[in-house]
């Protein structure tokens, strides 16, 4: 989400403190990109709904987000290699059926690297499950893994 990619100035306070992309590739960037297009649209459902319908705005809307999302996931890849990106949350889940190919298109022309893409059946509440599995392995670790416990030992004899 801290990204420094979309639209504004990532100096801002205000962007910085959900950081640039997240404001620009969140339900507040899609309705920002359908306005721009010329829709009156009051959430990103009903953006995604119009695409749907095939409203030209709509349409050009979600091109724009989609665009955005590539451009992140061509940024990330070639630092950290992962053969899948899964996209979250609750723009993804609204408007999979309409980003998931543009996404791919668009980081095929932009990007050498082509993970696989995937939306998160985890919706809104991806990014809560995340946190809560790795706190869960760390406690797990922490209480349960016998030769970091048997390593103390050592130490302490």
């Amino acid at each position: 989400g801290y990204l420094p990619l979309g639209a504004g100035d990532p100096h801002d306070r205000a962007v910085r403190r959900r950081g640039l992309f997240e404001e620009s590739a969140s339900g507040a960037g899609v309705l920002r990109a359908a306005r721009e297009a010329g829709l009156r649209a009051r959430t990103p459902k009903a953006v995604f709904a119009a695409a749907r319908r095939g409203e030209r705005a709509a349409l050009a809307a979600v091109d724009v987000e989609a665009a955005r999302i590539a451009l992140a996931i061509a940024a990330v890849v070639p630092v950290l290699d992962p053969e899948l990106v899964i996209l979250g949350g609750g723009i993804a889940r609204g408007g999979v059926d309409l980003l998931l190919e543009p996404v791919a298109r668009e980081l095929e022309e932009l990007s050498p690297f082509h993970p696989r893409l995937a939306v998160t059946k985890l919706g809104d509440e991806a990014v809560l499950h995340g946190a809560v599995s790795v706190a869960l392995a760390a406690a797990r670790e922490e209480m349960f893994d016998r030769t970091r416990d048997l390593e103390r030992r050592e130490i302490v004899a």
